[in-house]
């Protein structure tokens, strides 16, 4: 084989390739660990994607613990921003559901948040007291992976003696800001 029809050969698979049709398959329930869809976390096989690929955004990602459904179209609608997939044909289901990894704020952490409120509150500082929270009924979900900052923004007296209400916010990474009331009887 001479130069020339190596050459010839060369330009004919690069000619192929640039005009060859790219296929991703996508997954029908695919589960995102952060806050954004990703194209990787769609991906069947992310590793046969171009370089640079697969971290390129799709959508905004359910809340940790939850799931949301996305159809094909809006995917591929979504992969338009980006110049170079124009041309990419996504395969899959025409409805997947996106799953997020989530957990349930453990109640000691909102305990002893409420607890280091209370001592270094002036009223209980100087005193020995016991605080004893009640359950919480609405469960917060966070991500998994995320630090959470738990903190007391306010606390008022509630029902009988002893008793009151907090007020905490509860945040973290991928997390919208949270409130919860939390009932805890203070005893000294």
């Amino acid at each position: 084989m001479n130069i020339a029809s190596t050459c010839a050969a060369c330009a004919l698979i690069c000619l192929t390739s640039a005009n060859a049709e790219l296929f991703i398959d996508i997954m029908a329930n695919p589960i995102v660990e952060g806050p954004e869809i990703l194209l990787k976390d769609l991906a069947a096989n992310p590793s046969r994607l171009p370089d640079g690929w697969e971290k390129r955004t799709v959508a905004k990602a359910p809340a940790p613990g939850k799931s949301s459904e996305y159809n094909l179209s809006s995917i591929a609608y979504a992969l338009q921003k980006y110049p170079d997939m124009q041309d990419v044909i996504l395969r899959g289901c025409i409805n997947l559901k996106v799953d997020r990894h989530g957990s349930s704020l453990a109640q000691d952490i909102i305990s002893e948040a409420i607890k280091n409120y209370v001592k270094n509150n002036d009223k209980w500082r100087e005193t020995e007291h016991k605080v004893t929270c009640e359950q919480i009924s609405d469960s917060i979900v966070i991500a998994t992976d995320k630090p959470t900052a738990v903190t007391v923004k306010s606390m008022e007296p509630y029902g009988r003696t002893n008793r009151y209400k907090f007020v905490l916010s509860v945040q973290g990474e991928g997390l919208e800001e949270n409130t919860v009331a939390v009932n805890a009887r203070i005893t000294e």
